[in-house]
C-alpha cells in the first residue's frame, strides 16, 4: 500500500471517500503504457468507482457534502480518496447499491454510443449480442426497449434466459441447444440481423 498526501483541493473540486472501485477491462489501457503520452507518472489508475463526499472547494455546491458520488473524471478510483471536479460528480440515489453504481459510466455510454451514434439503430432493427453474462450485455438488453428495436441475445446455456428476456430482448438463443446461424434466420423470417456485436472483444 502507498500512502500519499492529499493536496489542497481546487475551489471547484469535490474531495470522497470511496466506497467501492470497479475493475473495468479499460483500466487495462494506460496501466500498459498505450495513453503514455497524455499520462504522467505517479499515476493511480481507475475509471469507475462511488464515494462520499467529505469535502468540497470553496465554489463546489456545499450541498454535495455527505452524498454518494460517481465521479465521471478526475483522479483515479483505486485509492481511498478521490479528487475530481464538482461537475464530474453524479449523485446515486440510494436505491442504487454501490457495486452496480460503480459500473454506471464506461460500460453504459459504451453501449449508448454504439447503439446511437455508431450503428444509428431504428425502431425493429434487429441486433445480435453475445457475452450475456457481462454487465454490458444486460446493458444493451435494457437498450433495446428503451430504443424500441429487436435484440437477440446469444448465450452458451440458459442461466441468464429469464433475466435477459425480462430486461428487453426480444429472444435468447442457447447455443448449447440451438444452432446459431439456423435460429437467427428462422427468428429473422430469413432476413438475419441487421448487426451484431462481440461483447467479450469491447
Amino acid at each position: 500500500m502507498i500512502y500519499t498526501i492529499i493536496r489542497k483541493r481546487t475551489q471547484k473540486c469535490v474531495l470522497f471517500l470511496s466506497r467501492h472501485s470497479f475493475f473495468n477491462p479499460s483500466d487495462l489501457i494506460p496501466i500498459r503504457g498505450s495513453y503514455a503520452h497524455r499520462i504522467s507518472l505517479p499515476n493511480i489508475p481507475g475509471y469507475e468507482g462511488v464515494g462520499i463526499v467529505e469535502d468540497a472547494g470553496r465554489l463546489a455546491p456545499p450541498n454535495l457534502i455527505g452524498k454518494r458520488v460517481l465521479p465521471l473524471r478526475g483522479e483515479g478510483t483505486w485509492q481511498e480518496f478521490v479528487k475530481t471536479s464538482a461537475k464530474f460528480a453524479v449523485a446515486i440515489p440510494d436505491t442504487i447499491d454501490d457495486f452496480t453504481a460503480s459500473q454506471m459510466y464506461i460500460n453504459p455510454i459504451t453501449a449508448l454510443v454504439i447503439c446511437t451514434e455508431v450503428l444509428k439503430l431504428r425502431s425493429d432493427d434487429v441486433l445480435l449480442v453475445n457475452a450475456y453474462g457481462s454487465s454490458i450485455g444486460r446493458i444493451f438488453a435494457q437498450l433495446s426497449k428503451a430504443f424500441c428495436f429487436r435484440l437477440i441475445a446469444v448465450t452458451r446455456n440458459s442461466q441468464y434466459n429469464e433475466e435477459l428476456l425480462h430486461l428487453g430482448a426480444s429472444y435468447v438463443i442457447d447455443t448449447s441447444k440451438a444452432p446459431l446461424y439456423e435460429t437467427v434466420m428462422e427468428l429473422t423470417n430469413g432476413n438475419g440481423a441487421d448487426a451484431a456485436i462481440d461483447s467479450q472483444r469491447l
